[in-house]
């Protein structure tokens, strides 16, 4: 018979407790760990419904009840309007003139309704400009006739020195009816202009609306405000309106430099929506993409926020970036906050100089309801003194539990930290190592399609490992016999506590803003434990381990959120990424974060499971089960489905090369069809669709011979791709007439026995990327298209690269004559430059696709999505 064992609570270290039999008095079920994960995922469940919440939004007919509110059902009218138009590209009659056009004629309505109290003035701005983006490869941005629609609601005070600026842009991506990116905050704008200009009241503040026409090419309109407009220089504070997915909530994920005091602002409108952790991550470079808050703060000097829409990144510059796919209470969320944020600062006063010095903002929201926002100087002393509570809650145990420091105590902490520490370590291991190992088996991305496939290829796997060290503290061979199993797993609490401490720590040393994440876990743990100790529930069978838990709960609420923003928005991401790069390491990696984070408080519990093995066998078959999913048709990355697209991305272009000497004849010349590869799994997965991907010719050689291996770029930042994508030869390409791509050199004049001017002209589409690569010992030295010269950030064989993307707004033909200062060496011979040009034809009622490349294009399956587009290069020796 089973002897009957009684708990000696005034004797927590009684040695006759080691009986493994007699720890099971506060040991419970295997089963309970199981439940403790399905309650994980319940809650998980919850915060999704959560974020899916919007507010009820408001139709014409409610504007008699709410005269002064946003009324979303009129935005998305002209939302219609504007998607109906299909792409409106930098450079197409529909960009130029058919949205001018009706903003402009949209804006006189609104200024001739206006209440007689409102000054409201419109203009039209065309410009023409350069300015050099410092970007991961660093080129300069050149454009001609780029459009604005510029309005201006004059304040109270008429402060012609600190107007605040909100933008939007009007243009779109080549294929998109442009629904979230950006026409959404374009018509914001107008009934954000209407609900001011109706107002009896004027702002004590100018407003400042830019609607720019050039925000894809990338960014070149901004700069046209920022350099050339008539208000610009009054323009201080932004408020930049962007997507990068469609309908959801607008977030906002950017703001500075240095201005918490503007966030204030922001935390109390109606649906406030912001993570500084977006912030941080965004400004890191790992997001392939930019906004033009970056052009007003660099260019600019404007202190503001950037929001953006975030949901179902799959439609992102897509086709399915419809109107039909925006919810009506999206057009709600964004003119609700935005209107209200719009009036707190245009009535604010003149920020103070001991404002501006309090650093940047950390800031987050509450499941949408609040928003927390504080300085980075108070996140300092917060950090530090949560920190201090934590460690003294330790060492309040310690004293608790009568616990003397001694070697044995001190053994026994240092393995227990060093076995979840490695726990931690083991499952980066094992994740990391799937995930290579996933991508040498050809079933990288089975997540894309279905996020919650991650549940079981990761976050089990990591939940099972990251506990299963400390697990094997309670057997005898690494057994301290000082303590019982319910004080060692008190004491393990505390150590996983400590540990995200000295995280935290260290996170603030760095100046890491996103440690507030870390903040919140070790304040509610620290405070769980106080009130466990408060109410001398320390020696308690389960009851200070149903306290621990208990308290948990809200923080485990909240990082649940931000993981689900987190996979919610870099899983559509992975699709644009190129092929160089193992998306699985970026998943797992996440999947790894915010699962230890999420978990590790918890596995005090798991260590404490009877028959722990059933627990760890149950894990096992769930991983083991998803693994053999990897070999069914749901693991398939992709989907044509028209409710909820999950597109493989492809662009692609019909081009014709031409090679010339430097007595300018025609050296080389090839067509050939340039497929970039967005993703890790193009052009593989497609090989069994499309016949001619069995004809790719290797880039190898090219790559070695031209810069940019001798291909048009579609954008500076896909030069890695380069390399990783593929060339189809090809029948040649037709080319528009007008706009055939033609390069000549008109004069070449010796400056000096060592400088030399050479004068060029090209003609050609309104998109045209030039490369310039001077010869060994030759310096560049100026060119007329730009002020003042600067090279990329990539060479080629040890020699600088200039690379220049010319853009022209308003097409009447682009007809560019520029020169090249060049500096030689005394008495060189030969050719002095390798300079390239290519030109991209992106305007489908101005291209024509012959029967090869339709009958290329053709063979692509429905789950894919493909831009094509025609482009010209030539290559001339100087």
């Amino acid at each position: 018979m089973t002897k009957k064992y009684k708990y000696d609570y005034s004797n927590p270290f009684n040695l006759d407790d080691m009986d493994s039999e007699k720890d099971s008095i506060h040991s419970v079920p295997f089963w309970m760990g199981l439940l403790i994960i399905l309650c994980l995922g319940l809650l998980f469940g919850f915060v999704f419904l959560i974020g899916t919440l919007l507010p009820t939004p408001l139709t014409v007919n409610d504007e008699a009840n709410y005269p002064d509110s946003f009324i979303a059902d009129r935005a998305a009218q002209d939302l219609r309007y504007l998607t109906d138009l299909g792409p409106k590209i930098t450079g197409s009659f529909e960009n130029e003139y058919a949205v001018v056009e009706y903003l402009s004629l949209h804006i006189k309505t609104i200024i001739s309704e206006a209440n007689p109290n409102q000054y409201i003035e419109m203009d039209l701005q065309e410009a023409t400009g350069s300015y050099y983006l410092d970007d991961s490869i660093g080129f300069h941005n050149i454009y001609h006739k780029v459009q604005n629609v510029v309005v201006k609601i004059h304040g109270e005070s008429n402060n012609t020195k600190q107007s605040i600026l909100l933008n939007s842009h009007f243009d779109t991506v080549p294929s998109s009816p442009g629904a979230s990116d950006d026409g959404i905050n374009v018509v914001t704008m107008l009934e954000i202009i209407r609900k001011l200009s109706q107002r009896e009241q004027r702002l004590n503040q100018n407003i400042i609306f830019l609607f720019n026409g050039a925000e894809e090419t990338p960014l070149q309109a901004a700069h046209g405000f920022v350099a050339h407009h008539k208000w610009a220089e009054e323009s201080k504070y932004l408020i930049n309106l962007e997507a990068c997915g469609s309908g959801g909530k607008i977030i906002l994920f950017q703001t500075g430099p240095d201005a918490p005091w503007l966030v204030k602002y922001y935390s109390t409108v109606p649906h406030p929506y912001g993570n500084v952790i977006g912030e941080e991550v965004f400004q890191s470079g790992l997001i392939p993409s930019d906004t033009d808050f970056r052009l007003f703060r660099d260019f600019g000097n404007m202190v503001g926020a950037d929001f953006a829409f975030a949901d179902d990144g799959y439609r992102y510059h897509t086709e399915y970036d419809s109107f039909e796919n925006i919810p009506l209470g999206s057009y709600q969320h964004v003119g609700d906050n935005i209107l209200d944020f719009v009036i707190k600062i245009g009535n604010a006063l003149e920020t103070t100089e001991k404002e501006r010095s309090l650093g940047k903002a950390i800031y987050f929201d509450i499941f949408g309801l609040f928003m927390i926002t504080y300085s980075s100087k108070t996140a300092v002393i917060l950090n530090v003194c949560i920190a201090l509570v934590s460690i003294l809650v330790f060492f309040l145990s310690i004293v608790i539990f009568r616990v003397r420091i001694n070697v044995e105590t001190l053994r026994y902490l240092s393995i227990t930290t060093a076995a979840i520490v490695g726990s931690w370590l083991l499952a980066g291991i094992f994740v990391m190592i799937l995930a290579v190992v996933l991508d040498c088996l050809g079933k990288t991305m089975s997540w894309y399609a279905n996020p919650w496939t991650t549940f079981g290829l990761y976050i089990i796997p990591v939940i099972g490992i990251s506990g299963c060290l400390p697990y094997f503290t309670k057997y005898k061979f690494i057994y301290f016999q000082n303590f019982s199993l319910n004080i060692r797993g008190q004491f393990q609490a505390h150590l996983v506590r400590l540990i995200w401490t000295f995280v935290l720590i260290i996170g603030t040393a760095a100046q890491v803003r996103s440690t507030y994440f870390i903040m919140i876990l070790i304040l509610f743990d620290s405070f769980g434990f106080l009130l466990i100790h408060a109410l001398r529930l320390q020696y308690t069978v389960g009851i200070w381990l149903i306290i621990h838990v208990l308290s948990l709960v809200l923080p485990v609420i909240y990082m649940m959120t931000v993981a689900a923003m987190n996979f919610n928005f870099f899983i559509p991401i992975t699709g644009r990424l190129g092929s160089q790069l193992n998306p699985e390491l970026l998943i797992a990696a996440s999947a790894l974060f915010f699962t230890i984070v999420i978990t590790s408080p918890l596995t005090v519990l798991t260590n404490m499971l009877r028959k722990a093995i059933w627990y760890y066998l149950t894990l096992a078959v769930i991983f083991a089960t998803f693994i053999g999913l990897l070999y069914t048709p749901f693991a398939f990355p992709y989907s044509a489905d028209q409710s909820s697209p999950k597109p493989q991305r492809h662009w692609m272009m019909h081009t014709q090369r031409q090679f010339f000497l430097e007595s300018g004849e025609l050296s080389r010349t090839e067509s050939g069809f340039f497929m970039l590869d967005m993703d890790r799994n193009s052009p593989s997965i497609l090989k069994r669709y499309v016949k001619e991907l069995a004809d790719v010719e290797s880039l190898q050689d090219d790559c070695e011979k031209y810069t940019f291996c001798g291909l048009p770029l579609i954008h500076p930042k896909v030069a890695k791709k380069l390399a990783y994508s593929q060339w189809i030869p090809s029948s040649s390409p037709e080319f528009p007439q007008n706009e055939t791509l033609k390069f000549s050199v008109l004069s070449r004049e010796t400056l000096s026995n060592t400088k030399e001017k050479i004068v060029i002209q090209v003609s050609g589409p309104d998109k045209l990327v030039f490369y310039i690569t001077p010869k060994t010992n030759i310096k560049v030295l100026s060119t007329s298209l730009v002020d003042i010269l600067k090279p990329s950030k990539v060479t080629f064989q040890s020699r600088p690269v200039y690379v220049l993307l010319h853009q022209t707004g308003k097409y009447d033909g682009t007809n560019v004559i520029f020169d090249v200062v060049v500096q030689k060496p005394p008495a060189f011979k030969g050719p002095a430059l390798d300079i390239a040009v290519s030109g991209r034809y992106v305007h489908e009622s101005r291209m024509h696709k012959t029967p090869a490349y339709l009958g290329f294009l053709n063979q692509f399956p429905q789950w894919t999505h493909v831009i094509s587009w025609l482009s010209a290069y030539q290559s001339h020796l100087l």
